[in-house]
């Protein structure tokens, strides 16, 4: 009887783990291209990070419904794909040897394309 109400739950939770390391892994591969198209000295900057997210959060106000809309989605994906992509890939090389404004840099462009992708399927957020 407890297993029949837990099942779904721990369905979710697999579900749920399965998204956040596919979200990882797609981060992980933009770093890769950061890092091999030698763009790391453009985007090691505090400046290009706030660049890159005002104008991912403007793109994606034109789906949404309001810019406060669009910046909650943003900020709610880069936590989960940061989070995911620095528990997973905490040691490898890649990841290890890049700053941080390189990884949100990423983080920001990953999660910005997700959504584009998202909400043009879903015709929304």
């Amino acid at each position: 009887m407890i297993m029949d109400a837990a099942l779904p739950i721990i369905g979710l939770i697999l579900l749920i783990l399965l998204g956040g390391s596919m979200l990882a892994a797609y981060n992980y591969f933009i770093l890769y291209l950061i890092k091999a198209a030698n763009l790391t000295k453009l985007v090691d900057s505090k400046i290009s990070v706030v660049i890159l997210f005002i104008f991912a959060v403007l793109i994606l106000s034109l789906k949404a419904s309001s810019i406060a809309e669009a910046f909650g989605a943003m900020i709610s994906v880069i936590i989960l794909i940061y989070l995911f992509t620095s528990g997973l890939f905490r040691q490898r090389g890649t990841y290890k040897d890049l700053s941080i404004n390189i990884r949100i840099s990423s983080t920001i462009f990953s999660s910005s394309s997700y959504l584009m992708i998202f909400s043009s399927i879903n015709g929304g957020f």
